[in-house]
């Protein structure tokens, strides 16, 4: 599977560790993992681990077609999601697809520094 899932029940934190590009069915996939767990709530703050992905592939559509698949599980609800990344090009995209999800509930937020991504999830 493309992304690996870890719930830190002290944190109340979902880690998914994304190992390669995420096509479509797969993030719907995910997503529906995510939402009909009996592990964590629908709505749990998840750090979504980047930092391996490549993103030379992705492109506009990828991140339209990725926001309407976000929008397919209102159960996520205001869920906090902090996105870690470690090239420049992958911040620059993440960046673009973070202020195009302005109409979604949740709260995301793109980071170059795991750490910071975590500490601004478990609001520190």
């Amino acid at each position: 599977m493309p992304v690996d899932l870890r719930y830190d029940r002290e944190k109340k934190i979902l880690y998914a560790t994304v190992n390669e590009k995420l096509l479509q069915n797969e993030i719907a996939n995910v997503f529906e993992e995510i939402t009909n767990s009996d592990d964590y709530p629908p709505d749990v703050a998840v750090l979504w681990d980047a930092r391996t992905m490549n993103v030379l592939s992705a492109n506009r559509q990828y991140e339209i077609d990725l926001i309407k698949t976000r929008k397919k599980f209102p159960a996520r609800g205001k869920s906090k999601v902090a996105i870690i990344v470690s090239s420049d090009l992958s911040f620059g995209l993440m960046r673009m697809y973070e202020m195009d999800t302005g109409d979604l509930p949740q709260n995301i937020m793109v980071f170059r520094n795991y750490n910071e991504g975590e500490q601004w999830l478990l609001g520190r």
